[in-house]
């Protein structure tokens, strides 16, 4: 096991847990840091009290390293004596050993540590996008969110927002619900669910649009936009949406193959 030398620089970059010592290390590293080579911290991988690292070799910015060097000569070297003094301190308590993994192995954690790290950095972005339209739902928008693959979120946020933007509702709990159905439409029909959706709400504004929703996700793709139309012309002869909503459950019960040909 070999031990990290003292004049690399530590990182947690990965690690989301890191205590105040160990962010400080990282802090009074970053500070003394000018060649850019770096020991990555392998987020829960300890042995014998020695944390594991990836080293990596890194190109320094070089506005960043002219500052640091100012600030050596600034501060007539006395900065850096301390933050090596601190340097010392912390890494008597923290001991690190380089990892025994292949390079190739390294480079592989690495990239999946990087994934994660930009996911967690989305979802929290993402999240903030539907708190922003439905504030005091945050758990209720976490739980729906791991719900939906990573891949699929953003596309869900955006269809999310445009169905509560441009539907008008108001009440949060009954954003919420839309969000729910919507998360059971399958990722290549959302677009077209909320198309449709849209035109189901804009005839029954003021109505709890999450019921007539879930009818609508029971209708297949192919179906909804003639299975929307020929319901909006059935709704120009009933008045109240209750009304309206009791026909609509009544026509997905029939099969389509049925009931179309009699409304036309």
């Amino acid at each position: 096991m070999n031990a990290v030398n003292f004049t690399d620089p530590v990182s947690y970059r990965y690690c989301t847990e890191a205590s105040f010592s160990e962010s400080l290390l990282e802090c009074v590293d970053g500070y003394l840091n000018l060649n850019g080579r770096t020991a990555v911290v392998l987020p829960g991988v300890i042995l014998d009290g020695s944390q594991e690292t990836i080293i990596v070799q890194e190109i320094p910015s070089f506005i960043l390293t002219a500052l640091k060097i100012s600030s050596y000569i600034v501060t007539l070297g006395i900065l850096p004596v301390i933050m090596l003094l601190i340097k010392a301190c912390l890494r008597s308590i923290h001991k690190f050993h380089i990892t025994a993994m292949s390079e190739a192995g390294s480079r592989q954690r690495l990239q999946n540590l990087e994934a994660e790290r930009v996911g967690a950095h989305a979802f929290v972005g993402q999240c903030a996008r539907l708190n922003a339209v439905m504030p005091g739902c945050g758990t209720d928008i976490d739980r729906l969110l791991n719900s939906i693959p990573s891949s699929e979120r953003d596309h869900f946020v955006t269809q999310g927002l445009r169905f509560t933007e441009v539907a008008g509702y108001h009440d949060v709990f009954v954003k919420m619900q839309c969000l729910e159905v919507l998360a059971t439409i399958p990722c290549s029909e959302r677009d077209h669910f909320v198309t449709q959706g849209l035109r189901l709400t804009e005839m029954l504004r003021g109505y709890y649009i999450a019921r007539p929703l879930r009818v609508l996700s029971a209708v297949t793709d192919a179906q909804r936009k003639e299975f929307v139309t020929q319901a909006l012309r059935v709704f120009e002869i009933i008045n109240r949406n209750s009304d309206r909503v009791l026909v609509l459950e009544v026509l997905a019960e029939i099969p389509q193959v049925d009931f179309l040909p009699l409304l036309k």
